[in-house]
């Protein structure tokens, strides 16, 4: 009984360091709130957030490369948008 008690916490213990970091999608919406952003990039990060809803990760990755790469941004959008891509990336690359 320990030993099985034992192998299901490691075995949680592992998953739990695995974890994909889920988007703050509210967060990166309301990063690019604002007359600075254009309609186009708006548009395009409602996309990508449409498309990250719906776990349409490739998608979601092309949109929100379209606006790290397109738009003018401060700092603190461009770390928003650069943490959302690599979020993004992980789910891709584990195929989740």
């Amino acid at each position: 009984m320990k030993k099985f008690l034992l192998i299901a916490v490691a075995a949680l213990l592992s998953l739990a360091g695995c974890s994909i970091g889920k988007v703050d999608t509210d967060k990166l919406q309301n990063a690019f709130k604002g007359p600075s952003m254009s309609d186009d990039t708006r548009a395009e990060l409602a996309r990508g957030v449409t498309a990250l809803n719906s776990t349409n990760y490739q998608a979601a990755l092309t949109s929100f490369n379209k606006v790290a790469y397109g738009a003018k941004m401060t700092k603190d959008q461009k770390e928003v948008i650069e943490d959302a891509i690599e979020k993004v990336k992980e789910h891709i690359k584990k195929g989740k």
